[in-house]
């Protein structure tokens, strides 16, 4: 209908579109800081880790994430008004305010405290597994075969944190790096001046949800069982077409 300019409730569909893409950002936001303090649960205390995240909380969690990010996007669509440009439209800033602190902002802090907290730790405990290596091995030159594959075990499992804290670090930073530019052109446009061409908006709004396409990249490339798990479906799929051509 709009390729083909036919006349519709265009008010009604940009008012949808924007409340539902608010809210996915708003979803990614808090479940974001989720795992980071899920992380951060993990690392500071181990031991109580089991105990303390458990199934059924992480369901109670997720579902609360949903809840919470769908509670603001009516209200934005009953006061959004459209814009020159068809299918979008723009919030009072006073409200548009509001939803960037609640959901935004303050989350994305949160989430850089946290990761830094991360670090720290798990930094704290690579230098602390190190020093311990090197005295036990200074007093005890001949240390037992168990000792040393204790001690790789632990290593390994190290090494795998830091490298999902950095794949961690990585898809924060392309989400920033899809969300800040939209979110600075609204800003522009709401406080500045309407100088931003209509183009540019609707590029960076695709570009703020083309982060959702993100994150199954970034962990295919820096975790190999997410490698391990797209050939399998890759080669499936290609034995199914195969399969398909070669018996037509």
């Amino acid at each position: 209908m709009i390729l083909k300019e036919v006349r519709s409730d265009q008010t009604f569909f940009c008012k949808f579109s924007h409340a539902t893409s608010c809210q996915f950002i708003f979803v990614s936001t808090l479940t974001l800081l989720a795992i980071s303090f899920d992380r951060y649960l993990y690392i500071s205390s181990p031991l109580r880790y089991p105990l303390i995240v458990t199934w059924r909380r992480t369901y109670g969690i997720l579902f609360s994430i949903w809840i919470c990010a769908s509670l603001l996007p009516p209200i934005l669509a009953e006061y959004e008004k459209p814009t020159k440009v068809r299918t979008l439209c723009s919030a009072p800033i006073s409200l548009a305010f509001i939803a960037a602190m609640i959901y935004v902002v303050i989350p994305l802090s949160l989430i850089f405290y946290y990761n830094y907290k991360i670090f720290r730790l798990a930094r704290g405990h690579v230098r602390r597994m190190h020093k311990d290596r090197v005295a036990f091995n200074h007093v005890n030159p001949t240390a037992s075969s168990s000792r040393v594959a204790l001690e790789n075990r632990f290593s390994y499992k190290i090494t795998r944190e830091m490298k999902a804290i950095k794949t961690f670090a990585i898809v924060v930073g392309v989400f920033l790096l899809c969300l800040v530019p939209f979110m600075s052109v609204i800003l522009i446009g709401s406080l500045v001046c309407d100088c931003v061409p209509a183009i540019v908006t609707v590029l960076l709004g695709d570009l703020a949800g083309a982060n959702s396409i993100m994150n199954p990249i970034i962990y295919s490339m820096r975790q190999k069982e997410y490698k391990n798990c797209y050939h399998q479906i890759f080669s499936a799929i290609r034995i199914r077409l195969m399969s398909v051509f070669v018996g037509t």
